[in-house]
């Protein structure tokens, strides 16, 4: 109990809160990105993206990396405004 600081720890998931944003790129670090898909199925290929505003949650893929890191990149003409990240942390094996 007490504070984290100092202590091993996994990033299990992430949420991000957008503001008027499409698209992105998420993972660990630049060379483990996954594309960020806030495109709606359902909406024709011809309809533009529209921008989204909201939450997104992101399960984290693990590694042994003791300085845990969360990596976001937009590659594309887009815009992208992120408002928070929030992380679901847990103390790390053996601790």
């Amino acid at each position: 109990n007490g504070t984290m600081q100092g202590i091993i720890y996994k990033i299990n998931q992430v949420s991000l809160r957008f503001l008027n944003s499409v698209g992105g790129y998420i993972g660990t670090d630049e060379n483990n990105l996954e594309p960020i898909n806030q495109r709606d199925e359902s909406l024709s290929s011809t309809t533009p993206t529209p921008l989204f505003t909201g939450f997104d949650n992101y399960t984290v893929p693990q590694n042994d990396d003791q300085h845990p890191t969360i990596f976001f990149r937009q590659l594309d003409p887009m815009p992208v405004t992120i408002m928070s990240i929030t992380s679901v942390i847990e103390p790390g094996d053996g601790l």
